[in-house]
Parts: structure tokens; sequence; C-alpha cells
């Protein structure tokens, strides 16, 4: 998120704080736009660890693939990188020429790291992009700027349906084969179309040199008697290698035993190919250590150790896994890491201490699952003083329960101080709540600034009372029919008994002992049994997800702020593509004849395409997919109303070029009210009234702003109203903010004008565009260029005060900042004694 766009709290505040419907769907969306079916040119690799530290590759690289059977010319084409983050494309360029070989490969070599030993394969074009080793997106465009392929990787907030995921110094994102030894897969979907694994780039001349042998596992520490396996590419290729530089090479057919510090050397040859470059893999052979002495070791010394994952986390591209044996606990940390909770592992890397923190830094070939699902070990039961300075180091990464704490405040980071009677320690997590207190909490601890914290893996782990149940999936949202629910309880020895009946449970009921398949709307009511005592009634109500078909997008919109589909499969929806996004995103409009009489129903809504179809305004398409309400881009914080949105899996073009709906004309087919923007707290949907619900009423449709006045400056959008406000205008030409009229008649234009506006101009035509939301605010994403505009008569006022060396001058001041605790405690004391005004 841009930082510039914490300036945007002060001007959204008219509508944010009145936004109460929650939700929690961030980030932009995906593009899909690569050819799916094969028949045109793809990423087909993708590394950005080139020169860093651990690489071998000097440099960063991006590899394209034709699949097609004729040769394709590049002239005019170009390839563009963009951050994880970055909402704009067009600053990192590649520019190409030249052509690309039917089924053949094109090596684009892009910009240097400082190590790095081994260069890439001849390229057949050079350029500087400095790409992320870890997040980031690339695309590809032919001569007339369409995008042909994209690729977001990490946590790109781009990407054809999903990401693939993050990458190293030492993996690259390499396409999966359509054909045998090809890189064609191209589904639209960065997450299944990709493997992540060590760069392999190709060039064009590609299929003339064998491939360069590659060994698993990796180089590096290895237990004695591990056996390596070489391997090529190239279908047919022999293998030669040898372990001494003075011995010759023999011919590999089967894996070979590391038993002693040994280093292997190796190609591979074909009748009829160059032979493969010969590659050096060296192994270090050392014995499995507690991890108890593995945490001790110095930095960068070689480990390998066993152990039980007992929670993994995803932070800053990388897996953190919380290992555990019966000396002790570590963070074994890489990219790509496969194990799950549960697992019993081996990892093999090398000692950091992150701050404090032991680590066992790994690449995802040192860590192989030895049993999957073993099993997590019982908590360790502490107390506050466990977790002391002076004492925390015993329990580092290891899982513990600490009973009976009372969480205090806590700060901006979710770091609770509780207490457990004899002492205070610090818990982090965002399900506390101040005041509670809870009979157990069990987690992993962790060591961060200074100080060791107990950190809960989910819900289960934060135990307001042992003699409970927790369901899985929680019932909160829509289920699929033979979704299975699982039963869990904290109560040790404690049996679950349930019933599906609508009758209440006893110890006489069904006994829990596998997850209960719902077909259909299912009341699971569950207690739990300890030594005879039962606990209280425990109840889960799922609702099975529906499919509707031939719905109308004003029954799906529904008058309301909530679709009453939400959560429910829809089919056979049609209407008129109007506007698409950049992130992906379009809306679909009713043709006027198919509108309903209520004005109180949008007859547009956002598309969220999660199947590969190109789609242009005009385009009259049939979609079918999930009902969602989404949260739009903003802040985090913020309680925002939320979009409608189809998450499409089917998308069917039935019709091109034909003409967009007629927009709805502000001030003549509409009026949107012009003091109050909620008066009942939300309890009723009155457009006529209330400007959340006229605005709602609205939702994705095309609109017509006339005498559109500029009543401030551009920042991100232009604010506008229409004509003259008699009696709420300012001198200047703007509209007066009081705390009976919030000037709910004020539209924002989502657009950057090409010359800088101010309060007091017009644009002189009508601005036409389709309502969205995001920032906490309603807004016209404009179609085409903005009208002209008409410049009005201020100018910047002068002041006559004259500066003096020991004087300081205000012009003005943000006080948004000057509270910076938003602890719990803290803003119920400040706000809790507050009422809201009926239209504040």
């Amino acid at each position: 998120m841009r930082w510039l766009k914490d300036a945007r709290k002060l001007t959204n505040a008219m509508l944010a704080g009145l936004l109460l419907v929650g939700g929690t769907f961030g980030g932009l969306s995906p593009h899909a736009e690569a050819a799916a079916d094969n028949s045109g040119i793809v990423i087909s690799q993708v590394y950005g660890g080139g020169g860093n530290s651990g690489a071998t590759l000097k440099n960063d690289f991006i590899e394209l693939y034709n699949p097609t059977n004729q040769a394709v010319s590049l002239e005019g084409w170009e390839v563009q990188y963009a951050s994880a983050s970055g909402p704009t494309w067009g600053s990192n360029v590649h520019s190409l020429t030249g052509s690309i070989a039917a089924g053949g490969y094109f090596l684009l070599q892009e910009a240097a790291g400082t190590g790095g030993t081994v260069n890439l394969p001849a390229p057949d074009a050079s350029g500087g992009l400095a790409l992320s080793g870890t997040n980031g997106k690339v695309r590809l465009l032919d001569g007339s700027d369409n995008v042909v392929d994209l690729v977001g990787f990490g946590s790109a907030n781009e990407y054809e349906t999903a990401p693939t995921a993050a990458l190293s110094n030492t993996t690259a994102a390499i396409r999966k084969s359509l054909a045998q030894g090809d890189r064609g897969l191209d589904t639209n979907n960065n997450g299944s179309d990709f493997n992540v694994g060590a760069p392999d780039p190709r060039n064009s001349q590609y299929g003339n040199v064998v491939e360069a042998i590659t060994a698993n596992p990796a180089a590096g520490t290895v237990v004695s008697g591990t056996e390596v396996v070489l391997s090529t590419a190239t279908a047919g290729a022999e293998i030669y290698y040898r372990t001494a530089a003075e011995s010759t090479y023999a011919l590999y057919s089967e894996p070979i035993a590391i038993t002693q510090d040994t280093t292997i050397e190796a190609y591979a040859t074909k009748s009829g190919f160059a032979d493969s470059e010969a590659r050096s893999h060296a192994y270090t052979v050392t014995a499995i250590a507690s991890i108890a002495d593995a945490r001790i070791l110095a930095d960068g010394t070689s480990a390998i150790i066993e152990g039980i994952v007992t929670y993994k986390e995803t932070t800053g591209g990388k897996n953190n896994l919380y290992v555990q044996d019966v000396t002790a606990g570590i963070v074994v940390r890489g990219a790509n890491l496969s194990a799950a909770f549960g697992d019993r592992i081996q990892a093999s890397g090398k000692l950091l201490q992150y701050f404090g923190l032991a680590e066992l830094e790994v690449e995802t070939a040192g860590v192989t699952v030895l049993e999957p699902g073993a099993g997590v070990p019982a908590p360790q039961a502490v107390t506050s003083a466990s977790l002391s300075a002076e004492n925390g180091e015993a329990y580092e990464s290891e899982y513990v329960e600490i009973k009976n704490v009372t969480a205090g405040s806590s700060n901006a980071y979710n770091e609770f101080t509780v207490s457990d009677g004899d002492g205070s320690l610090t818990i982090k997590s965002a399900l506390l709540q101040s005041g509670k207190t809870y009979e157990a909490v069990r987690g992993v601890v962790t060591y961060a600034f200074n100080k060791y914290m107990l950190v809960p893996r989910s819900e289960f782990d934060i135990i307001e009372r042992a003699m409970s149940v927790a369901a899985s999936p929680s019932p909160a949202s829509f289920v699929a029919t033979g979704t299975a629910v699982t039963l869990t309880t904290p109560a040790s020895g404690g049996a679950i008994h349930y019933t599906t009946d609508g009758t209440d449970p006893s110890a006489a009921s069904q006994l829990y002992s596998a997850p209960i398949i719902v077909h259909s709307d299912t009341v699971i009511k569950v207690i739990v049994v300890k030594d005879g005592v039962p606990s209280g009634l425990f109840t889960f109500a799922y609702t099975v997800q529906q499919t509707h078909e031939g719905k109308a997008i004003h029954d799906i919109q529904g008058a309301g702020h909530v679709s009453p589909y939400a959560g429910h499969f829809v089919t056979g929806v049609t209407g008129i593509v109007t506007v698409r996004r950049e992130d992906g995103k379009w809306f679909l409009q009713a043709p006027k004849a198919e509108w309903d009489d209520s004005v109180a129903t949008s007859e547009a809504i956002l598309v969220q395409p999660a199947a590969a179809v190109g789609v242009a305004p005009g385009d009259l398409v049939t979609v079918g997919g999930t009902v969602q309400e989404v949260k739009e881009e903003g802040y985090a914080d913020a309680h925002d109303l939320l979009t409608s949105q189809i998450l499409a899996t089917s998308i069917e073009v039935k019709q091109q070029s034909r003409p967009l709906p007629d927009p709805i004309v502000i001030g003549v087919d509409r009026t949107q009210p012009k003091t109050v923007i909620d008066n009942d707290g939300m309890a009723a949907f009155d457009p006529s009234e209330d400007a959340l619900d006229f605005y709602e009423s609205l939702e994705g449709m095309r609109l017509q702003i006339g005498d559109a006045r500029i009543v401030g400056p551009y920042n991100f959008e232009i604010p506008v109203v229409q004509g003259v406000q008699a009696g709420e205008e300012t001198p200047a030409g703007g509209v007066i903010l009081t705390g009976e009229d919030l000037n709910p008649q004020r539209i924002l234009i989502a657009k950057e004008p090409a010359v800088a506006v101010k309060t007091g101009d017009r644009f002189l035509a009508p601005i036409v565009g389709v309502l969205s939301y995001d920032y906490s605010n309603y807004k016209v994403i404009p179609e085409g260029a903005l009208p002209d505009i008409e410049s009005g008569s201020n100018v910047r006022e002068t002041t006559a005060l004259t500066p003096e060396a020991d004087k300081l001058t205000v012009a003005s001041f943000n006080i948004e900042n000057f509270w910076n605790n938003t602890s719990g405690p803290e803003t119920a004391r400040k706000t809790g004694s507050r009422k809201r005004s009926s239209t504040a």
C-alpha cells in the first residue's frame, strides 16, 4: 500500500465511521489474460535471486517459450517487471527484438548481483531488470500492448487466478510441461502451472545441448549413508561422474552412497548433442544433532536435526517450522517447505541466531518428511516465570501451555500482557480479549524484540473453558455438501457426545469417533463428558451451499447491503460488460429491458474472473460462480461496506459490441440525499433518505454526473458536487461541513486529471462512469478521458506576516496521529461512553 494513501483517512471520514459491515478480503485480484489454449508465447521461467547470497547463478533471468508450430516475431514486444505490491507497470521494461522459434525458448538475461559463480547459458537478449528474489510479478506484452502472459510470484497482488509460491535466492518459478520435456502448460493459474525449484535456464539453443546434471538431495550437509541420485532432463542421455579430481569418469548406473565428505563431479552426453557442462556437488557428512546441541552452534555452522513440527507459519516469503525433539525446540526456516503440522522431519541447514531466535536456515530440498502425521506431543506446562528473560531460553520454539491467565492491555501488534496470578508474560494473538480469563492458552514460544512470547497457533489453542468443544470447519460460512466436520476438545480424557436430530445430547448419545459428514443443513449439538460430569451444550449450525439458476442481477443484489444469495452458487447470470478494472475484475450490467421496477436493487455487479476467458466492454456474457460480499482495497482497520461480486468459474461470451446500457443520470433519473448519510444504524434500507443506501442501490452501475463542480484538489480522486450548492458553499466554491450536514451529495471521481485542479473549477461536460467502492468511499470510475475543465477564479492567498528568526509560524497541522495508543482498554476508555449521533 502506498504510504501516501494514509492522507486519505481524513477525506474518507465522512463515510468511514458509519460503515458497520465488516469483512476480510484484501489485495488486488488476479488477471487471467494468457492464452489458455497454448496458442501463444508464455513466460516459462522467472528467477530473481541471481548474484544474491547463496545463489550459484550470477544473473536474474526471464525465460520465454513458444508452444506453437510457427516462429513468432518479438519485434515491438516487451517484458515488464513490477514489485509484489506495486500498483503500476511500465517503469521497469525490457524491449525485445528478434524471434522465437516454434517449440523454442528465448532467454532474457537481466541484472547481475555481486555473488554467484556460474554464468547463464548464452542469453538471447540482455537487459537490466532487477527482479525480487522472493515476491513480484512479470508480464509479457505484444507489439499492440496486449498482455500476452502474466506471472505473479509469492505475495504479488496481480497474477493469473493464484500466484506461485514465493521464490528464493536458489529457486525459480518454472512452468510445468504440457508435452514431455517442454514448458508449455498454461491453464491461466500461476499457482498450479508452475513448480518452484532450482533455476534451470534454457536459451534458443536448447535441444542441441544435453541438459546439465541435477543431484537429489542437493549438495550440502548429509547423514552418512545418504544416497545421491543424479539425473538430466535430456531423455536418453548417459551420465558420467567421478568423486575425485584425479580419477576418471565412470558411467552412472545407481545412486551414490555418501559415507564421507565427497564431491561428485558429473556431466551428461548423448549422440548428436553437445555434452552438458560438468557440475560439482559437494557433500559434508555429519551426525544428526539433538536440537539442544544444534541451538548452541556458532552462526553459519551446518547441522542436521530431526523432530516434530508443532507449528507452521509464513513470514517474509518463507516458512517457519517450529520443530522440537525431546531435548529442545528450534525454528527451521526456508522457502516452499512442504512439511506440515504434526510431521516428523529431518532438516539440514546452517544455524543462525536471528536477533536472538535460534533458526536453522534450510533450502527446500534440505527438509525431508520422515513420518507424515506423526502427531504433536502434549504441551509442556509453563508459568509466567518460565518465560521470563532468565528462563525463556529453555522453552524457546517449544509447544507449551499456561493455565488460568487473565488478559490485560495490548498494543497495536496484538501483544497482550497477561497474568497467571504469579506474574506476567506476553501472549501475541488477535484472538484474546482484554479483561477475559482463560482456563488455558497453548502455543509455541518465540523470541522477538528482546522478549519471549507465547504465540497461539489457532483459535483452538485459546481455551476459555477446558470442558468445551471446537468444530472445524467453522459454521460461520456456507459449506459444500459432503463437508466433513471435525470436533475436538481440550479436556484431557473427555469424551464427546453429539446429536444431529435437534435433541440435546447426553452421556448416552452418539460417541464422537470420526468426522461428521454434512449433506444438508445440519445442526450438531455437542457435550463433553469427563469423569461422569457433562459440560454445557455447544451448538454448531451448518448451512449447505445451494445452486440457483437463471437469477437476474437485481435478484442477486437484492434490496440491501448484503446479497440474499451471498455464499451460494448462481448460474446463467447475464449482462453486458461495462468497465474492466486494472485489477482484472469487471462490471456486468443487465440490459435495460431486463431491469425490475425497484430503485432499491442495483442492476450491475462486480465479477472476479476465475475462468480464463477474455472479455471487453460491450460483450454480452453469461457467468456462473459463487456470490461473495468482499472488502475492496482499503485500510486493514476500516469497517468498510462490502461489495457484492461473483467469483466466476464459468464465463461465456454470447455476443460482442453491444451498446452499453444507458447511464443513470444523477439529479434527473435519481437524486441523492443531500444531508443524511444514515439515520437508522442501517436497520432499514431506504435509498430515498439515506445516502449509504442510495449509493448501494446503484453499486456497479453506469452513472452520469452533469455540471460537476470541483470542491477540492486531486488526491487519488477528484471531489465534485453537481451545480451550485445554495447556502452550503464556501466563498471559494467548496462545500461546508457541519455536524448536521455531511454533504453526501459530494461524489469522488477516480481518475487523475490531465491538469492540476482546485476548488472552484468545473468540468465542461458530463462525466460518465461506473460506481465503485474502495477506501471507505463510493466513487465513479470514468469511462475514457475526463472532460475539459473551466478554471475558477480562485487564487492562492498570500500572508501579510513577516518571518522572524525566533518565531514559528504554523500554516496547518494534522491532528490525525495525536492519539497513537490503540490498545483495547484505551480505545474503550476514549470511545466507550460516547454516543454516535444519528447523522454523524
